[in-house]
């Protein structure tokens, strides 16, 4: 039994649900399904109770095995943290960097300037810093454009439009149970006025990326690099803004998701998979993808 193998069953337990660890894992459920019956095969017995319709849970022997793997999967990382010979050095941007940073505090025990740096740098110099081994691994949106660079995605963020003040489109909205703002579908965009964000490379791809793929054809599309101008413009009816998420400062009640879009911005952690620090960087992956998850309104 491998500690990777503990460790998803201990998310198993976490979730209580089959599919949302695989989510969450990024396996399929059936690859999931295959580890938990080897390890079930090797333990002679049964984990977790299974009714259908209901959240898995912990059998007698699961319970023992669950704090079981806690202790020795606690007693492995505080292993290898005692080997390190050097800090694990991340680069970060300045928006996100301390969201990162809190999120390492509240899970890695023992955390520590010993043991992580951070730098901050800007997005082509975080790129360039995975592939020459200046950093470890580093936080950054998609795609990838410096050269072979593996990747972990931790949140994806739909496309989201700012719909310009006094547009008759907003009559089309509905509303999703658990979801603060409401859906439009994209087709609205067709044949109206369109802003464009001219300073944010990767916002921008996802944005061409979703017209283009659902044939949408504004009337006219301005290229705005100043964002709160930009919000401005749709603030006065001028223009639609086609953007990947709401912003604090922005009037709320002019921004709606697009409906069953399937391009999303997403961030990534970026690493060379030939690193001798991938255990330690896969265990941050997880750490980071399960921070997001529960913290969706985060920048």
């Amino acid at each position: 039994m491998k500690i990777s193998d503990m460790k998803a069953i201990m998310e198993i337990v976490q979730t209580r649900s089959m599919s949302k660890t695989a989510e969450r894992l990024f396996i399929t459920q059936s690859a999931l399904s295959q580890l938990l019956s080897r390890v079930e095969a090797e333990l002679d017995a049964p984990l977790f109770y299974r009714t259908p319709g209901k959240p898995l849970e912990l059998s007698n022997v699961g319970e023992q095995f669950y704090a079981m793997a806690k202790e020795v999967t606690s007693t492995y990382d505080a292993f290898l943290l005692s080997l390190r010979t050097k800090p694990l050095n991340i680069g970060i941007s300045m928006r996100v960097g301390k969201y990162i940073i809190e999120a390492m505090q509240n899970a890695i025990p023992n955390f520590s300037p010993e043991h992580y740096t951070f730098s901050e740098l800007p997005l082509a110099e975080r790129e360039m810093g995975v592939l020459n081994h200046s950093v470890d691994l580093a936080f950054s949106r998609l795609p990838v454009t410096a050269g072979p660079i593996s990747y972990f995605v931790i949140r994806r963020d739909p496309i989201g439009i700012y719909l310009r003040k006094g547009s008759p489109k907003a009559a089309l909205a509905r509303r999703r149970e658990g979801s603060k703002y409401p859906y439009l579908p994209i087709s609205v965009l067709d044949g109206d006025p369109l802003c464009l964000p001219g300073n944010a490379p990767r916002i921008r791809k996802a944005t061409e990326d979703a017209l283009r793929k659902y044939n949408v054809k504004p009337s006219n599309i301005i290229d705005v690099k100043n964002m709160p101008y930009m919000f401005q413009v749709a603030n006065t009816g001028t223009y639609n803004c086609l953007y990947a998420k709401p912003i604090p400062s922005v009037n709320p009640d002019s921004f709606y998701w697009i409906e069953d879009c399937d391009i999303t911005y997403d961030l990534a952690i970026l690493y060379d998979k030939n690193s001798d620090r991938r255990a330690e960087i896969e265990e941050l992956c997880q750490i980071m993808y399960r921070y997001y998850e529960m913290n969706p309104d985060l920048p």
